[in-house]
């Protein structure tokens, strides 16, 4: 039976290094992943792109987030792309107030904005993106 890895990792251990297999065979063969295997890679790796620049290279400080936000998802902020609201988004981001976004907290952060997407469309039926 496999151990459970207790919060916030909630997957069982033997998941964990299955994934990690995955992830390095994905590396070598990136045209047989699927577009969610691909989409995975994408966020880490985007993360990663970021991170570590200053400081902690698992982590992304203010200045990392906000150059992240504003080349990755320019959209987000909004056309003013002021502080207030940076610093608004920062401080939701922040669970553990250490004034740096860890891995986790970018994931919750992008969980966040899949799912507000999720139900903007589903007002929008008509115009909800579907799989070619």
């Amino acid at each position: 039976m496999a151990r459970v890895v207790t919060s916030p990792h909630i997957l069982p251990c033997s998941l964990l290094d299955r994934f990690g297999v995955w992830l390095l065979w994905f590396r070598e063969h990136p045209k047989m992943a699927s577009p969610l295997e691909k989409a995975l890679e994408v966020m880490v790796t985007t993360f990663h792109n970021y991170s570590g620049k200053e400081g902690d290279k698992f982590k992304l400080n203010k200045a990392e987030l906000k150059e992240l936000l504003l080349k990755e998802l320019p959209g987000f902020l909004g056309k003013k792309k002021d502080e207030t609201n940076f610093q608004r988004i920062m401080s939701n981001l922040d669970n553990n107030k250490d004034n740096e976004v860890d891995f986790q907290e970018y994931a919750v952060f992008l969980a966040c904005v899949a799912m507000m997407c999720n139900d903007f469309f589903q007002g929008y039926p008509d115009k909800m993106p579907r799989g070619k």
